[in-house]
């Protein structure tokens, strides 16, 4: 008797195999395990296959347009999410710094680049500088992440394709930004947050309720993903939840590196996992950040957690066998070392012998 695949979707790719003769199965190992590399290949041929099923059943005219040109990108609830990685602290950052990042976030898989601003500084002049620098640099759609006024003007002028974020204290002062995609938090008068997951959603929809009025064109939606204990993880997946369930038309921001910058843990996997709550909660941009060295590589990482997602979505499975993975320092199928517990030992004398004959 020998073994075929683990799972029937890999059927037909075995026995083409087996007919062109380049494969033998094993009476011991499953027929996938000497397949890896073709069911990779499959994988990223299916991912072509499934995108422009996506293209083909979205409507673009309520899609939200990101970027202009050959970078233009589009965002909706009916489409897969895109990723932001964001320039921690771009202005402080030499103009060599941001054009290696941005090429390097290009490179990793992200579909928009931030520039993220400096906390409690203005630089508007740096700001708007940078945004064009990217531009040229990279073929990708650039945001920026800032709560100042001016510096969110200066990024404007310079052609910026989406702002994060605005709410109750700065959207009728940010009236020269209605062209341009915005990013909308829960935060009222003073910056302050309701505490209630009822209020936050309230107050959400309140906010973008105000946007439209004042005439912004194009809203996403942002309910704030909160890292454990602060207050909570659990609360605000829940009310990413509600508001996705009472605002079935609105694109959602989700913040993962809220969670994966604050978290002493390897990113890969805390990554796969907060994909899957974003296609969970049909968020359309997931934004991570490289800000420490325990994230590095957290765009590449989600880049590949998003097309596991969507392999995974369209076999109708949990993301397991697809092919592509994130398996890095633990291997499921190598064998269990024993334990030094397990190992029987004989007891036995031992001592030195002075001489051989001894």
């Amino acid at each position: 008797v020998f073994k075929g695949p683990k799972h029937a979707a890999d059927l037909p790719m075995v026995l083409k195999l087996l007919k062109e003769g380049k494969i033998f199965l094993s009476t011991v190992k499953p027929a996938c395990e000497f397949i890896k590399n073709q069911i990779k290949k499959e994988a990223l041929k299916k991912l072509n296959v499934i995108y422009k099923k996506f293209q083909k059943k979205a409507d673009l005219r309520k899609a939200i347009p990101i970027g202009q040109g050959k970078s233009k990108i589009f965002i909706s609830r009916q489409l897969p999410p895109r990723i932001l990685a964001e320039i921690v602290d771009a202005p402080v950052l030499s103009e060599k710094e941001v054009k290696e990042k941005a090429v390097y976030y290009a490179n990793s898989g992200a579909d928009i680049i931030d520039v993220g601003t400096v906390a409690k500084e203005e630089n508007p002049k740096k700001t708007g500088e940078l945004i064009k620098i990217i531009k040229k640099t990279v073929n990708k759609p650039v945001s920026i992440d800032s709560g100042n006024l001016e510096e969110i003007e200066a990024a404007v002028k310079a052609g910026v394709d989406l702002i994060l974020s605005l709410n109750g204290e700065t959207l009728e002062d940010a009236k020269f930004a209605c062209n341009v995609p915005v990013v909308i938090t829960p935060a009222l008068k003073n910056n302050c947050f309701p505490e209630t997951i009822e209020g936050k959603i309230e107050a959400l929809e309140g906010n973008i309720q105000l946007a439209k009025q004042l005439g912004f064109k194009w809203v996403i939606a942002d309910p704030i993903l909160k890292p454990i204990f602060t207050p909570s993880l659990i609360e605000s997946l829940v009310a990413y939840w509600s508001f996705m369930k009472r605002n079935p038309e609105t694109p959602v921001l989700f913040g993962a590196g809220n969670v994966t910058e604050l978290m002493d843990a390897d990113s890969h996997s805390l990554n796969l996992l907060l994909a899957g709550l974003a296609f969970e909660l049909e968020a359309s941009i997931i934004l991570t950040t490289e800000a420490s060295n325990k994230t590095k590589g957290c765009v590449e990482e989600l880049s590949t957690a998003v097309k596991m997602m969507l392999l995974a979505k369209d076999r109708g499975s949990p993301p397991k066998d697809l092919g592509i993975d994130l398996l890095i320092l633990k291997e499921k199928t190598a064998k269990e070392e024993s334990k030094l517990e397990d190992i029987k030992v004989t007891p036995c004398l031992l001592y030195t012998s002075p001489s051989p004959r001894d």
